[in-house]
């Protein structure tokens, strides 16, 4: 089941990846994703993977301040292998440019679809949707959707199974389901096959 069909036209994975993950809505489940991606790519595939953060959540801080990160300059911090940034304070900056070019992974954690960060989304080599199956949250599911339909994959971790498959059915598109992570930093090997299967991550060649 793999989604890269999904991938700007041009790029070469052999060199790196930009992955831009955005939610349809709060809560949806994006940073959990990036996280789960992130200790993929950095401690499965042993590349060097920064993930970004382009949101007003500040979650990346809290992890910073959480995890004893603090340093002189928030904004980067290493832990287990990865690189956090909260991008939206670096943004256009050199140091944000420098830490990209550096990167065989870099995920974009966009936040909600259709804020500030969509040029970014838009220009990663590969775009996932995450939305919701939720009934208090179909509706935004559905104008993600409506808005993005054939430019990038769909996935949901929350939600019925039936909700999920009256959602794919009604808009015409197939909506993956996210296995479910008591933590990101800690993922299973059935996740990790997941992560391979549907992201394509051996064709990252070291």
């Amino acid at each position: 089941m793999r989604f890269l069909g999904f991938r700007r036209k041009g790029s070469d994975y052999r060199n790196s990846v930009k992955i831009g993950v955005a939610g349809a809505c709060n809560g949806a489940g994006t940073t959990h994703l990036c996280i789960m991606l992130a200790n993929y790519y950095a401690n499965v595939m042993g590349l060097e993977t920064v993930v970004m953060e382009y949101n007003d959540h500040r979650d990346f801080l809290k992890i910073c301040m959480e995890t004893g990160k603090i340093r002189e300059d928030y904004r980067k911090f290493v832990y287990r292998n990865i690189t956090f940034v909260t991008g939206k304070d670096m943004k256009n900056t050199q140091k944000e440019t420098e830490i990209m070019d550096r990167a065989r992974v870099v995920i974009l954690d966009c936040g909600c679809m259709g804020g500030e960060s969509e040029g970014l989304f838009s220009q990663s080599d590969i775009r996932v949707g995450v939305l919701s199956g939720s009934l208090y949250r179909i509706a935004c599911a559905r104008r993600v959707i409506e808005k993005t339909k054939g430019h990038c994959m769909y996935m949901a971790a929350f939600g019925s199974s039936k909700g999920i498959q009256e959602l794919s059915r009604e808009t015409g598109v197939r909506v993956g389901r996210i296995p479910y992570e008591d933590d990101p930093f800690c993922i299973t090997p059935g996740t990790v096959a997941w992560i391979d299967e549907v992201f394509g991550g051996k064709k990252l060649h070291k």
